[in-house]
Order: structure tokens, then sequence, then C-alpha cells
């Protein structure tokens, strides 16, 4: 790739790396590095499909964050696209296809330690936990003394479904509601946390996101009459696996 198309190319992509750090992405600035990114089509079709893929997925697109990563996929299969794809597809809450992606990429990339720390953390989110427990099992045999963050969670919900505490589908659908009603209020995640009760083989998931605690609350309220008013899930996982939003302001809780 030419010096100046290379160039224009990471002065895009660290200014969508700031926008992504902002709780509410700059709207203006995301237009002008998707302008960017056109004008960067010729010299470098693949940055700039990716540059869209990711705009797209700040606005909430799932189906051009697909179709503009397949694109990049066709020209460049690095580990670096791969790893692009499956964050993009988890900020649409595409946990499944993102665990699918980043799985898919480090069987290609096995020493690759960004696409098996993206798999563990969308198999969580995708309720996919014996799964998750096999991925940090995998990071456990290539980091031995480093063991994974969510390693001690993931094997405590893993042991839960073998137990019969609940199941995976369950969970699956609750989750299902959580980002349904997340979207539906357009408020951005920041992080989730999963803190367990394992003697009860209960589980508290929480969602961060940029929004004021009112808006978690009513949140809250909308999840929980939805939830409730699904006989199967209360059912299973019932009380088992409960989620609930809490509000961050400026990266700083609410």
């Amino acid at each position: 790739m030419p010096a100046e198309p290379a160039a224009k190319a990471d002065e895009l992509w660290n200014r969508l790396a700031a926008v992504m750090g902002q709780p509410v992405p700059d709207e203006k600035e995301l237009r002008r590095i998707e302008r960017g990114a056109s004008r960067l089509m010729r010299s470098d079709a693949a940055s700039a499909d990716g540059l869209l893929g990711f705009a797209a997925a700040l606005r909430g697109h799932a189906d051009a964050v697909r179709d503009h990563f397949r694109i990049v996929l066709q020209q460049d299969a690095s580990a670096d696209a791969w790893l692009n794809y499956a964050v993009s597809l988890a900020l649409v809450e595409l946990h499944g296809e993102a665990l699918e992606i980043a799985t898919t990429a480090f069987d290609h990339y096995p020493d690759d330690l960004r696409l098996l720390e993206r798999a563990i953390t969308s198999a969580l989110e995708f309720a996919d936990f014996t799964t998750g427990r096999d991925l940090v099992d995998r990071w456990s045999t290539l980091l031995p003394a480093q063991p994974h963050p969510l390693a001690q969670v993931s094997r405590q919900l893993a042991a839960a479904i073998e137990a019969g505490a609940f199941g995976e589908a369950g969970v699956r659908a609750v989750l299902q509601i959580v980002s349904e009603s997340q979207r539906e209020e357009r408020v951005r995640a920041c992080k989730t946390a999963i803190t367990a009760d394992e003697f009860r083989w209960s589980f508290l998931y929480q969602r961060f996101v940029y929004a004021p605690p009112s808006v978690a609350a009513a949140l809250n309220e909308r999840i929980a009459h939805r939830i409730t008013a699904r006989s199967d899930l209360m059912a299973d996982p019932g009380l088992r696996f409960v989620p609930a939003f809490t509000g961050i302001a400026d990266g700083r809780h609410a």
C-alpha cells in the first residue's frame, strides 16, 4: 500500500477509536470518518469497508456490519480483520455470531490471544457457558501463570448448567430481552459483569450502560415486566440468573 493511503487509513482508524470511546458517539465526526473511508475505497478497500463496518455498528445497523466485513474478509483475512468483525458484531448485540467469528479466527490464528479473549467474552454474553469454560481452559493451557479474569465465573456457570440448575436456552432468552430493551432505549453498553452465589446456583448479570440512573431504572422495570410475563422464563432460569442495568455517567458509576 502506498505511504499516503496507509497514513490516511491509520488516521481514520485512530479517529474512529476516539469516537468509540465516547459514551455518545459524535455524529458529525462519524460522518467525517465515513466520508474519508469512502474516499479511501479506491486505494485501500479493505480498510475502507472495515471503517464503514465499525461505523455501522455504532449506529446499530447489523446488516451493514455483515455486508462490509464480508467484503473485508474477501480481501484481508488477517487476525485484525477477523477481530474487528467480531467486535463489531458484539457492538450490535449479535454475540452468537461474534462467538462464531472469533472462534473460527482463533482456529486460523491460534497464537492470537485477542481472538481468544473476544471468544470468551462472546460465549458468556451468548449464554454458551460450556463453550466459555472450554475456552478459558484453552487460555489456561496457553498462559498457565495468568488465569483469565472470567475463568472462575465461566466454570461456575458451566457447572450450574451441568447440575441442572437452569438451561442455556432460558438464559439466552433472558439476555435477548436485555439486549432488545437496550436497543429500544438507544443506549450503549460500557461493560458487563457476572457474580455468583455458587452455593445457591444463582448469578447476577450486570450490564453497565452510558445512561443516567433514571434510564437504567426504567430499563430494569422493562426487562422485569417482560421476563415475569413469560412463565417459561420464570421457571427456567427463574431467579437463578437475574439481569440488571446499572447507569454509568462519563465512565464513572452514576
